[in-house]
């Protein structure tokens, strides 16, 4: 592997260990619905 890929492998590393520990906030997060968040979808079929 390469030195400088290696490095920023690294830094991210102990950058996801600070925010495990709390002591970092994440740059994002991300929201998953699951179906009771969910509405009921509609049924466009005809009758």
């Amino acid at each position: 592997m390469k030195h400088d890929l290696f490095t920023e492998l690294i830094e991210s590393v102990r950058e996801g260990a600070a925010i495990l520990r709390g002591n970092k906030e994440p740059s994002r997060r991300f929201k998953i619905a699951t179906p009771s968040d969910s509405t009921k979808p509609k049924d466009d079929r005809p009758s």
